[in-house]
């Protein structure tokens, strides 16, 4: 029943979330598609997804988060170039989707080298105690 309905559940979602139970949904929704759907339907979504202009960020970085279980190859240096970007917050929403609730996701065996890139964009984001003058 999953591999039907899930694809549908992503229709109302718009280009902007209008808020954090939107966005919440829409990751519980991307965590079920990534269990359930074929890999190439989930490809093919994700892909016309963020060819959408004027996504927000949350959604950018969740969408990018879960191509990365399906097309890693291709998502996971996107995901870096993403997290490049301005503003602590793309972190905080890749993070957010990245951290399973429950149990780990299919398909986590990414290639290192696009593995060692996504830590290195994720840690050059976030603030170091050590780079405060005052924590000496």
């Amino acid at each position: 029943m999953a591999p039907l309905a899930v694809p549908r559940m992503f229709t109302p979602f718009p280009s902007r979330c209008a808020g954090e139970d939107q966005l919440a949904s829409l990751r519980q929704v991307l965590l079920a598609a990534i269990r359930h759907m074929p890999r190439r339907d989930l490809i093919q979504i994700g892909s016309r997804r963020l060819a959408r202009r004027g996504m927000d960020v949350a959604q950018q970085g969740y969408w990018l988060a879960a191509g990365c279980f399906v097309a890693p190859e291709e998502c996971l240096p996107r995901l870096v170039d993403f997290l490049s970007g301005e503003g602590e917050t793309r972190v905080l929403h890749v993070v957010d989707f990245l951290v399973p609730d429950t149990s780990p996701l299919p398909n986590q065996d990414w290639p290192t080298g696009h593995l060692a890139g996504l830590v290195r964009a994720v840690g050059a984001k976030l603030h170091s105690p050590w780079d405060d003058p005052r924590a000496t």
